[in-house]
């Protein structure tokens, strides 16, 4: 028997033992709770967001749209290119205000809600129904609604426009139809019809009806105030139960008499003369080549200053009868065109006002004007410039919106600053004193008028004349201070008129002191381009006009009868052509009644007389 001795194997484990081992198993540990703790972060998340399969909450994201289902609040504003609300309703809120803007940078419209109202910035604001038609649209030249029916509810009762077109105008109550400022005309392509169930009360100076036939469905028709004459008695004042007829002379007009044949009343040669007159050009000089700003004539009237681009201000005289002369010049005294020239009452002063925001106040020497002083205080160009009829101050306006009083000082014969006003909120045209009292006037871009006083040593407004809609280029007072008139580029020409304390009409001021101006005329229809400038002669009472169409023309009131009946002017000569280009200004002769000055910018300055004759 063999025995085989076979040697014992030797189990040999291999692992991780000891301190190592007991590492392993803490890392295990701890990454088996970061990841627990994740799934749970995770889920949190999905459960407080919302996250679902293709929507995050309330926001679902798609390939071209998102869906929001509840409120967004948007901190940097949302670019999109519809918004579309399903079956609920869309509303949007801020605490400032909301900003919807399409288009480009260039070319936009926007529409901006904000406490003060909804605005629309666009060619066209557009309303429509359900169906997409229109009712109503609104763009810079008018007002168009498609409706049937427009009711205009309000405690006033009052709508102001200025071109109304529609087929119907009716009133539960009374209805009103006015032109305030100008001509109310009431035209058609068909018929006309006037109606009312009581009283229909058509008011005017002057009523104008231009129409093939003219029908009056009336029961009774009552002429309370037309004329009656008698044969032998002539204009009847009182009425008796005498019985009149009614007579229509070839012009037109309408009387009452007993016998239309046999009254001693002629048609043709009646009281209502009018007034008219010729403007009559005396003289042109060629003042310049470039145009020519304003035109001034001194106290006495025997100098006629002007300035223009050409930076001289040129002194005309009388040569002769007839003949004007340039006398002499002045051209160191401003480096850019001289805007303005104004003469102080002595004569002894000439003030000019510069586009290098300079003025220069020069002073009589024999018979030559040297510079006295030089005013430096406004930024930029200086427009116009007046001298106060005390002597005391001197007016300065300029481009950057405010008006300048100077004070004379007699010691050192010298101007100091009084003060700087800054009421106008643009360019200030145009100055003008009170004919007798240290009052100021100026006329601005910003279509307003102020008055300007002075109270203890302190300038100040007193009063702001709001009636133009575009900038009042002039204004003059006219002799006695009570009145003023002005021309704006509305093409209008408006008279003002000084309400004092107590006044019978019972207007009055907010502060009981200075008085209230209130329009009391408006002069339109005449002028085709802007008015510049605007003078009240104190010896005719005429006013003249100058204006961009090239054009003078010529005012005068109406005779009234009734004390308390509002001005009414009228047009009595006109030269359409009186320069080649815009008359900038004109200025009557202090002395001589009906002699006016002009310049333009064709580098003209003109004489025109006023001939007044009765048609």
């Amino acid at each position: 028997m063999q025995i085989e001795y076979v040697k014992p194997t030797k189990n040999i484990s291999v692992g991780i033992y000891g301190w190592r081992k007991r590492c392993l198993y803490g890392l295990i540990i701890v990454l088996t709770f970061v990841v627990f703790i994740n799934i749970c972060l995770t889920f949190w998340l999905s459960v407080a967001l919302g996250l679902h399969w293709g929507s995050i909450g309330p926001i679902s994201i798609f390939k071209n749209h998102v869906i929001f289902r509840s409120p967004v609040v948007l901190k940097d504003g949302l670019i999109a290119s519809k918004i579309f609300s399903g079956d609920q309703s869309f509303s949007i809120q801020s605490d400032k205000s909301v900003h919807i803007q399409s288009g480009s940078k260039t070319k936009h419209s926007a529409l901006t809600i904000d406490k003060q109202g909804i605005h629309a910035n666009c060619e066209q604001f557009q309303i429509n129904d359900r169906t997409g038609s229109k009712l109503v649209a609104i763009d810079s030249s008018q007002i168009q609604v498609y409706t049937d029916d427009l009711s205009i509810v309000s405690e006033q009762k009052r709508l102001e426009l200025p071109h109304l077109m529609t087929n119907s105008i009716s009133s539960d109550k009374n209805l009103s139809l006015s032109a305030t400022d100008g001509r109310l005309m009431l035209t058609s392509n068909s018929d006309i019809d006037i109606s009312a169930r009581q009283t229909l009360d058509l008011v005017a100076n002057d009523i104008i009806i231009k129409s093939h036939t003219i029908r009056l469905q009336n029961e009774h028709i009552y002429f309370e105030k037309l004329r009656f004459f008698d044969r032998a008695k002539g204009p009847v004042v009182g009425r008796s139960s005498q019985s009149y007829s009614v007579c229509i002379c070839e012009n037109g007009l309408v009387f009452a008499a007993i016998d239309c044949r046999q009254h001693t009343f002629d048609c043709h040669n009646n009281n209502n003369k009018k007034t008219m007159g010729e403007l009559i050009e005396i003289q042109e000089f060629e003042a310049s080549e470039d145009r020519i700003w304003c035109v001034s004539w001194n106290p006495t009237g025997t100098l006629l200053a002007s300035c223009g681009s050409d930076k001289i201000i040129r002194l005309w005289g009388r040569e002769g009868e007839r003949n004007w002369v340039c006398k002499s010049s002045i051209s160191d005294g401003h480096t850019r065109s001289i805007r303005s020239v104004a003469w102080s009452l002595c004569g002894n002063r000439l003030a000019s006002a510069g586009f290098d925001a300079k003025v220069t106040i020069w002073e009589r020497d024999g018979q030559d004007f040297v510079i006295q002083t030089i005013l430096e205080g406004h930024e930029n160009e200086v427009k116009d410039i007046a001298f106060s009829r005390s002597g005391l101050y001197l007016a300065t306006c300029g481009r950057d919106k405010s008006v300048w009083i100077w004070e004379y000082n007699e010691d050192e014969n010298d101007f100091a600053c009084a003060a700087v006003l800054t009421t106008h909120t643009q360019d200030v045209k145009h100055l003008k004193w009170h004919p007798q009292k240290d009052v100021l006037a100026s006329c601005s871009y910003d279509d307003t008028i102020k008055m300007f006083i002075e109270d203890n040593d302190d300038w100040s407004c007193a009063c702001s004349l709001d009636s133009h809609t575009s900038t009042v280029w002039s204004c003059d007072f006219d002799a006695t201070g009570k009145r003023l008139v002005s021309c704006s580029d509305d093409k209008t020409v408006k008279i003002w008129q000084a309400y004092e304390k107590n006044n019978r009409e019972g207007i009055r001021s907010s502060n009981g002191i200075y008085p209230v101006w209130k329009c009391v005329c408006t002069i339109s229809g005449y002028h085709t381009q802007t008015i510049y400038d605007v003078k009240w002669c104190p010896l005719t009472g005429l006013i003249a006009t100058a204006s961009g169409d090239n054009g003078i023309r010529i005012f005068r009131e109406e005779e009234s009868k009734q004390a308390d009946a509002p001005p009414s002017f009228s047009l009595i000569a006109s030269n359409t052509t009186a320069h080649l280009q815009d008359v900038n200004r004109i200025s009557f002769h202090p002395k001589e009644p009906g002699l006016l000055a002009s310049c333009s910018d064709d580098g003209t300055i003109k004489l025109w007389r006023i001939e007044i004759k009765s048609s």
